[in-house]
Formats: structure tokens, C-alpha cells, sequence
């Protein structure tokens, strides 16, 4: 067996530095609009559409930003998410705002319906017990049934 010295193998690892090609010395674009969506593009506008209906606006619930409204332009920071929510320009009237969040809470309501729906079928269909599960997902069904019974509980006096 031939005996590598120290030398040879630092010999070899320059000789493969050496080879080794980088795109440093490669021009760039010169078009620096060229991965940016088009003005009207239908694929981009349709994603916008979609990203505006699936997102509901919170800009007002946890904004830590100076206000452009607020003549004053105090920060939020350090108030709760109610004054925030309280004293948001989205409505005028309380009950507005009040029937707004209640149109929110029900959309929002329909998609864990739909999730819980979806979930409980594929486990069905593909016959998976709960001792499956990630520990985790146990402990996180727990908390979930904890807070559906809260909010049953928050809901009763909106009825009233």
C-alpha cells in the first residue's frame, strides 16, 4: 500500500479548487423587469383575486404601525388587539363592525368545517386509528375541543 503524504492530498484538493467554476464572471439580466408579472397579466391578476378573497383584512386588529388616519400618528404598540379592534375606521357603528366580525367568524367557521370534513374522510377511507397519530396531533385535538366549548360559550351572549 502507497503511503499518501499530506502534501499530495493538499496538492489534489487546490488542483479540484483550481477546476471549480463559478458564475461570478457570467453577465447578469440586463432586463430588470424580466421575472416581474405584467400589467394585466391574467394569471397575476387572477392570484391577486384569490389571495385578496382567501385573506381576511387583520391590518387593523394587530397593527403595530403608525396610523396615517391618526392625526396624532401615535403608535400602536403595547395596546391590545381589542382597542385596536375597537377603534378601527373599517365602521363607524359598532353594530357594523360587529356584523361584519360575525360574517368573518362564520366564513372562517365553514373552512375548519370543510377541513375537519376532508380530514375525517381520509382517515376513514384509509382506515387509520388515532394511535397513528403524532403525539402532538393527540394533545392538539384536546385543545381544539377545549376552545370550540369556549367559543360556544363566547357565542351565546352575541345571540342575545
Amino acid at each position: 500500500m502507497a503511503k499518501i503524504t499530506v502534501k499530495q492530498i493538499l496538492k489534489e484538493i487546490e488542483d479540484e479548487i483550481n477546476e471549480i467554476s463559478t458564475t461570478a464572471g457570467a453577465p447578469g439580466y440586463q432586463t430588470p423587469n424580466a421575472f416581474s408579472g405584467k400589467e394585466g397579466d391574467e394569471e397575476s391578476d387572477r392570484m391577486k383575486k384569490i389571495a385578496k378573497r382567501s385573506m381576511p383584512d387583520m391590518s387593523d386588529r394587530e397593527s403595530n404601525v403608525v396610523d396615517i388616519d391618526n392625526p396624532t400618528n401615535q403608535l400602536k404598540e403595547g395596546r391590545s388587539k381589542y382597542y385596536n379592534y375597537r377603534d378601527s375606521k373599517t365602521y363607524k357603528k359598532p353594530a357594523s363592525k360587529i356584523s361584519f366580525t360575525i360574517s368573518q367568524i362564520k366564513k372562517m367557521m365553514t373552512e375548519v368545517e370543510y377541513l375537519t370534513k376532508i380530514t375525517t374522510r381520509l382517515k376513514q377511507e384509509n382506515d387509520v386509528s388515532a394511535s397513528k397519530y403524532w403525539k402532538r396531533s393527540v394533545i392538539d385535538l384536546v385543545e381544539i375541543g377545549d376552545k370550540l366549548d369556549g367559543l360556544v360559550k363566547n357565542i351565546k351572549p352575541l345571540s342575545k
